[in-house]
């Protein structure tokens, strides 16, 4: 409709408020119409005849004319009803063919839909109703497809049927009858046809109802609205009637209660005054220049030059989502950025006046609504506005900008500049909103240090009353976040109660549906039922009022994010070209904003995450902008089986002294909160021990009392509690020298012994925890911890406690480790003897569940060498069988067992100064495993490495290959194997060299040591050193070290310094990748067997060494990867060797590389420093 004509209509119109009343209804509720509409006869006279000359169709005088025809003998029957004229002709002629006349009288086929029917239906009604036989609308219909109608022929599709109808009420053209049109029909019609009449009348109570195609005079018009007012009576809403020429009814239709809107004045002088009049009408309810709610914005911010109007136009006009729709805040918000970016930075400081803080305000109003972040320029920018106000009083304007500020501080995790506008905002008078605003902000910050103990203390001082919903539900998901889940479900529940009494008021405020929506999803996440609601909300999504819905619809878009900016370089076709390119432009992608979005709607309204690894995405990419934030968000979700894709021990390595701050005070927090953290307390324990290392010494010590107490305080352990234990008293450990090591151990001797029974004792070894288990590998490094009288006679009573099995045991462990460290006197000491030769032998290990036998064995006897009586022992035991055609097992079995062995039986090195197994420990040994192997080598030999195995078990291989070359070939005399020992040793080498060449060769050295010919030798081995494939190079190496022992204890004819050439040359002149083989080749050679080295090795090792350490210095060596320091331990090592071994020679020339050593955060390469502070002392 043009311009004149709407003017036409508010001008000439008398009734036009009332029209446009029936416009604002039809498209409230975005597009949820409140008006049906009755069609008439006369609507049908404006289709399209198919052929001029085919029949017309016939209105209600022409039906009169066309029965009584037929009816002349009748007296006066031009001077009755229609309605009973046409009862009159039933009776004489048979209702059958008065249904001939309707037909003939009203040819449906001769006619097609016109536009004005095509535009009748686009409109948004609830219903259509018509009592009409022909199918017109059902025609025009087909082709419409803004509106999907369902037809209502007969009163049995009214249950099944959905909104928006056509409904038939009189039955429809070829075959639907009766066409209710005689006297007779109409009386019986409000009985047998009650249920239409009911739809009738509830659309009336219930929409706006309107009547189009009817005139005063039309019998259907009439019987209707009779029906309705008798039923409805004073309480029947106004009816609207679209007529033309019907003023002098007037009267008469008021008096049935119905608002006549006629336009014949203004159509009269049209040629075709009907048709022009529908067609402008319609137009005029289509309401082109409506603003639905849900197409906000009305002004759209995809422009160039946006004013200060368009952005304040939208804020007031905004529907009131709480969450803004995903499509629409993907639609803006880069425009929106990118626009008050370039407004913000080009303007300068003291050009903000009034009315431009007016525009940052509208600014910032699309910032929280859209969920943008602040990049570095724009957040120092706006900080020197603040800070411009040189102590003047805060203008009211700039408050949404300090509290703004506090938030990217919170995200920042800046604690100092959070302090410095927490004093500021404190100080100012903030009205209601912005003091709501405040303290949740310092919520939440204090919520990301898990500082939970300050965060109840805020809660209780925020009032929020009870028509402050959106408040309100965010403090309830603060509650829930604080483990608090009755008061959250409680607050939820009474806030959804208020806001469905005001939706009774308003049905349509899209504010009150999201709230009720995030209030629905939070009291479902506490009360785990998932479809609670399940309606109503579903009713939401179709308003974008669905939070949850629009948070799902951001995390599923999220993508990783990837800087792309800077320079970046590619090899060109052709050879030795390299081509470089440059890219610049904005960092902030899209990417980077869905995942602002997703993480501060999660954080706003604890929505529930339904795709985990997407809203991990987010948070991690996160780290561009936020990077302390994004890493305390994914703490807070991440499972414990990812805890590695933040932090690995190369990100733990980099990490500032901020950072470590800020995450001690976290896990710290978690420990003293642990009930009602939201971290998981496990991973907490996980991230504590994998940080440990990197922390200052007082921290260490802080966070050693928190583990013992959290030890001391728990009731019980669980296996995964049990190994997060494990691990984080593992690497404690690990990270500390030999002094601070024995002080932790003499804290740790006085922890609680608790009872671990279980009525299931296999139960028991899997979750048993006694912190002494951990540390026993690491025992060599301890001596003489000093334990108060009282506590050792404690451990003796738990010792002899003959009710509590695992009480006996952590003490029979923890006695066994001073036992180990000297830490007994001579007292206590035989007191302990005497009591482990007491305790019945009936656990897995004897006496212990978790101690090997021979450990005791070595302390009754207090020699470092297992008896022969105990070697005995274990050679009777089975090898475990792990493998048979059908089955295979993890092998853990497997596993334990040649550990034990390792133990049981002295190796190579140890064979220097200890004496080795008699001959028929050897020989009953390998008679037993030679017929093991031959069952086994089949599941031993497959490598779990390679890409194409789908195992997932332990290499086996591998403690079966140590314990051969270390414990059997490596130390048995070769006058011990006879023929058939010799055959067999040569048929396993060739059977694991043609399946696993990857590992046959370290066989090599004690194969040679015994003359065993495998036609390999050690010039095999040094040519292999020059290997392309870096894993022959590093096996190389590493065998080389066995041949210096060999050759050392003159088990082995060799040049030693034709391999020391091919060593140092490697060392000197290879690839990184192989430089911690040799390094490790020659450490272990400078621990055990250092007379192999003279003093020009030393030299030239010297020179490398520090050559190596200016280059890390000057940074052409990197250290930063899990091989980068695996390679700094071996160097650490082999230098605290060299130091012990040659001071003299080493003097004061490696003095660099103490003070660096010393000083690394890495403790595998500082623990090496004990060297040096032993030499010194």
């Amino acid at each position: 409709m043009s311009t004149e004509a709407e003017e036409l209509f508010e001008q000439e119109l008398v009734m036009y408020p009332h029209l446009k009343n029936i416009r604002d209804k039809l498209w409230a509720n975005d597009s949820k119409s409140q008006v049906s509409v009755m069609i008439g006869a006369g609507f049908s006279l404006n289709a399209k005849k198919i052929e001029d000359s085919f029949e017309g169709m016939a209105v209600w005088n022409d039906l009169k004319n066309r029965l009584i025809q037929d009816l002349t003998h009748h007296l006066d029957i031009e001077y009755k009803d229609v309605l009973e004229i046409g009862q009159i002709y039933t009776k004489e002629y048979g209702r059958a063919s008065l249904d001939e006349i309707l037909k003939e009288a009203i040819p449906d086929e001769n006619y097609e839909p016109d536009e004005l029917h095509y535009n009748l239906l686009k409109l948004p009604w609830a219903d259509i109703y018509t009592t009409n036989y022909d199918t017109l609308l059902e025609r025009a219909k087909k082709l419409v497809y803004e509106r999907n109608y369902q037809v209502i022929y007969d009163i049995s599709d009214i249950p099944s049927s959905v909104q928006p109808r056509i409904i038939k009420l009189h039955g429809s053209f070829p075959a639907n009858r009766p066409f209710i049109f005689t006297t007779n029909d109409y009386n019986e019609y409000p009985e047998r046809f009650s249920p239409f009449v009911n739809m009738v009348q509830q659309s009336i109570m219930e929409t706006t109802f309107v009547l189009i195609g009817f005139s005063g005079d039309d019998p259907n018009f009439r019987r209707w609205t009779t029906w309705v007012l008798q039923n409805l009576g004073d309480h029947m809403p106004k009816i609207y009637m679209i007529g033309y020429g019907q003023k002098h009814r007037k009267s008469e239709l008021e008096e049935k209660g119905i608002t006549l809107i006629d336009f014949k004045e203004i159509y009269q002088d049209h040629e075709n005054p009907f048709y022009s009049m529908f067609t402008d009408i319609f137009e005029f309810l289509t309401y082109k220049k409506r603003e639905e709610k849900t197409k906000w914005p009305h002004c759209s911010y995809n422009k160039r030059n946006l004013d200060i109007g368009e952005f304040r136009y939208n804020r007031e006009t905004y529907p009131g989502w709480i969450v803004i729709p995903d499509e629409i805040r993907r639609t803006y918000v880069k425009s929106i950025r990118d626009f008050s970016h370039t407004l913000i930075l080009s303007r300068p400081v003291k050009e903000f006046d009034n009315e431009m803080i007016a525009f940052l305000n509208e600014i910032l109003w699309c910032y929280e609504k859209f969920y943008i972040p602040f990049d570095l320029d724009l957040h120092k920018k706006l900080k020197e506005l603040i800070n411009a106000q040189n102590g003047n009083e805060m203008d009211g304007s700039l408050y949404p900008l300090l509290l703004r500020l506090l938030q990217e501080e919170r995200l920042d995790c800046n604690q100092e500049e959070f302090n410095k506008y927490q004093k500021i905002l404190e100080q100012l008078k903030l009205n209601k909103e912005q003091q709501h605003y405040f303290a949740y902000e310092q919520i939440l910050y204090y919520l990301n240090f898990n500082d939970i103990e300050t965060v109840e203390k805020l809660m209780k001082q925020w009032n929020v009353g009870s028509k402050e919903i959106e408040w309100g539900i965010k403090k309830g998901s603060i509650f829930a976040r604080i483990n608090e889940k009755n008061k959250a479900k409680k607050m939820f529940e009474e806030y959804l109660q208020t806001i469905r009494s005001l939706l009774a008021v308003k049905s349509d405020d899209f504010r009150l549906l999201s709230l009720e929506g995030i209030a629905l999803h939070n009291r479902n996440a506490i009360t785990r039922i998932r479809d609670y609601g399940y309606d109503r909300l579903r009713y939401l999504s179709s308003k974008y009022c669905d939070a949850n819905k629009e948070f799902d619809r951001t995390v599923v878009s999220i993508k990783k994010y990837e800087n792309t900016l800077g320079k970046t370089k590619k090899r060109g076709f052709d050879p030795r070209i390299e081509n470089s390119s440059y890219s610049f432009g904005d960092f902030m992608k899209q990417e980077l904003l869905d995942s602002f979005a997703a993480s501060q709607i999660q954080e706003t309204y604890t929505l529930r995450i339904n795709d985990a690894s997407q809203y991990d995405l987010a948070l991690k990419n996160l780290d561009m902008i936020y990077p302390l934030y994004s890493q305390i968000k994914r703490i807070n979700h991440i499972r414990m089986k990812d805890i590695d894709k933040i932090f690995p021990r190369e990100v733990v390595y980099k990490l500032d002294d901020y950072n470590l701050d800020i995450l001690v005070r976290i896990l710290k927090n978690v420990l003293s909160n642990e009930h009602k953290s939201n971290m998981n307390i496990n991973l907490s324990l996980e991230i504590l021990s994998r940080i440990y290392f990197a922390l200052p010494l007082e921290v260490q010590k802080e966070i050693d009392l928190k583990i013992i107490q959290f030890i001391d305080e728990m009731e019980s352990f669980h296996i995964t509690e049990k190994d997060v234990l494990n691990k984080v008293i593992k690497r404690i450990f690990f990270a500390k020298n030999i002094k601070d090591s024995k002080a932790f151990c003499e804290q740790l001797i006085n922890s609680k012994i608790k009872s671990q029974k279980q009525n299931d004792k296999s139960i028991y070894k899997r979750i048993f925890f006694e912190p002494f288990i951990i540390v026993f590998n690491n025992k060599e490094k301890l001596s003489q911890i000093n334990v108060s009288e009282e506590r050792l006679i404690s451990l003796f009573k738990d010792l002899n406690n003959e009710v509590d099995y695992s009480v006996r045991e952590s003490a029979l462990i923890r006695l066994t480790f001073l036992s180990l460290t000297n830490s007994l006197s001579e007292q206590y000491h035989n007191q302990f003897v005497s009591n482990i030769k007491q305790l019945p032998k009936v656990n897995t290990y004897g006496i212990s569940d978790f101690i090997l036998s021979g450990t005791f064995d070595k302390i009754i006897r207090s020699d470092e060498v297992l008896s022969n009586s105990e070697q005995e022992e274990f050679i009777k035991k089975d090898i475990p069988i792990f493998y048979s055609q059908n089955s295979i097992t993890d092998g853990t079995a497997v596993s334990n067992y040649f550990y034990q062995l390792n133990g049981t039986i002295v190796d190579y090195i140890g064979s220097k100064e200890k004496p080795i197994p008699e001959y028929t420990i050897y020989k009953e040994w390998l008679k037993k495993f030679y017929i093991w192997w031959e069952s086994q080598k089949e599941g031993l030999l497959i490598n779990p490495n390679e890409s194409t195995s789908l195992l997932t078990m332990i290499d086996l291989i591998i403690p079966v290959i140590k314990v051969l070359k270390n414990n059997i070939w490596g130390t048995i005399p070769s006058e011990y194997l006879d023929e058939e020992d010799i055959n067999t040793a040569k048929t396993i080498f060739f059977e694991i060299n043609e399946k696993r060449p990857d590992v046959s060769f370290y066989l090599l050295p004690c194969l040679e040591r015994l003359n065993i010919d495998v036609g390999y030798s050690i010039k095999d081995i040094l040519y292999r050193l020059s290997d392309v494939d870096i894993t022959k190079v590093k096996v190389s190496a590493t065998v080389l070290y066995d041949y210096f022992v060999f050759i050392d204890k003159e088990e082995f004819i060799a040049n030693p310094n034709d391999i020391k050439n091919e060593l140092f040359n490697v060392m000197k002149y290879g690839s990184k990748g192989v430089l911690k083989a040799i390094i490790d080749s020659i450490r272990f050679t400078l621990k055990n067997t250092s007379n192999v080295l003279d003093i020009n090795d030393y030299e030239k090792i010297i020179d490398y060494l520090n050559n190596f350490l200016e280059g890390i210095k000057e940074g052409h060596i990197k250290i930063s990867t899990q091989d980068d320091f695996e390679l700094m331990d071996s160097l650490a090592s082999m230098i605290a060797y060299m130091w012990r071994n040659k001071p003299d020679v080493i003097g004061n020339r490696m003095n660099g590389w103490k003070d660096y050593i010393r000083s690394h955060r890495l403790p595998e390469v500082r623990m090496h420093a004990d060297f040096f502070d032993t030499l010194e002392e």
